[in-house]
């Protein structure tokens, strides 16, 4: 039942993106709103070098003083739907069938399929020909991850080697997914309403950002029992817990849980501190007659 549900899902799910992305890049959908793709005479300015110098940094900031609040607020609103959304990119990576869910769980086929498989790889290639052909280095450096993702997880692991790493794709989703949407906010993505969109997003993937190394900074002294606040990994009856999952059943320490992750959250919010710099460095180095955001 669950793989039938995962494979109409996801069917479904391509076919409407197909169709988006074919009508979005033809200019075809428009018509008034917040989502309005080809009217261009209300939206907001990218280049306005104040905001975007400090929009990030304040969000991050914020985001560790208020990691508490948005532990319980963005629950539903951003962690949850990317948490599912990581695990589902695994799933995709290796050639499994997978939807997600955003605020409940993710459906998902154990076994590859080569449909997917091919599907994802044609996707992965197109993106990097687009990339290549258009000079978006941000866009083939992503790419280029994901390609070797895909190589790694549809025919270099094996299945004992790939189940643990989907595992951790959720926490490791709301790391990473949260990096990607903080870079996005510097640059021009096609559709939708993105100039507005860009600001809710950012602060969302911030706070999560930041909430996440704060966490796992936090729970350093004590892995054993801080990450369940008090109920031991190892001794955990809550088999539905990702990390209970990881440390009883593929025998990962509670001390390499902890240690990962907040490595893994040290190198995204580096790759925001990076990606900032260049922006300023662009911003500020840019002739007064030059325009558009930064590459």
């Amino acid at each position: 039942m669950v793989p039938a549900m995962a494979r109409f899902l996801c069917l479904t799910t391509i076919v409407l993106v197909i169709c988006f992305v074919v009508k979005t890049r033809q200019g075809e959908w428009g018509g008034g709103g917040m989502l309005e793709l080809d009217d261009r005479s209300h939206r907001l300015p990218f280049d306005t070098v104040g905001v975007n110098a400090f929009a990030v940094p304040l969000a991050l900031l914020l985001g560790w003083m208020f990691k508490g609040v948005w532990a319980v607020i963005g629950f539903f609103l951003f962690r949850t739907p990317v948490h599912e959304l990581g695990h589902s990119i695994l799933a995709w990576l290796r050639g499994c069938w997978s939807f997600p869910f955003p605020w409940a769980f993710s459906f998902y086929d154990p076994e590859p399929s080569m449909l997917v498989t091919a599907i994802v790889g044609l996707s992965i290639g197109y993106g990097l020909w687009q990339a290549w052909a258009e000079r978006a280095h941000s866009a083939l450096a992503l790419f280029s991850a994901l390609a070797a993702g895909w190589v790694c997880c549809a025919f270099v692991l094996t299945k004992a080697q790939w189940e643990p790493l989907f595992i951790y794709a959720g926490c490791a989703g709301e790391i990473v997914l949260s990096t990607l949407v903080i870079l996005a906010f510097y640059h021009r993505l096609p559709g939708l309403r993105w100039d507005f969109l860009r600001y809710p997003l950012m602060a969302a993937a911030a706070f999560t950002l930041a909430g996440a190394v704060s966490y796992w900074a936090s729970v350093q002294p004590d892995p054993e029992t801080m990450i369940l606040w008090g109920d031991k990994l190892s001794q955990s009856r809550d088999h539905e817990n990702d990390f209970v999952r990881l440390v009883q059943d593929w025998r990962w320490t509670p001390r390499q849980l902890a240690d990962r992750s907040l490595l893994l959250g040290k190198v995204c919010l580096g790759m925001v501190l990076a990606y900032y710099a260049r922006f300023l460095w662009v911003a500020f180095s840019r002739k007064p007659d030059d325009s558009g955001a930064a590459a």
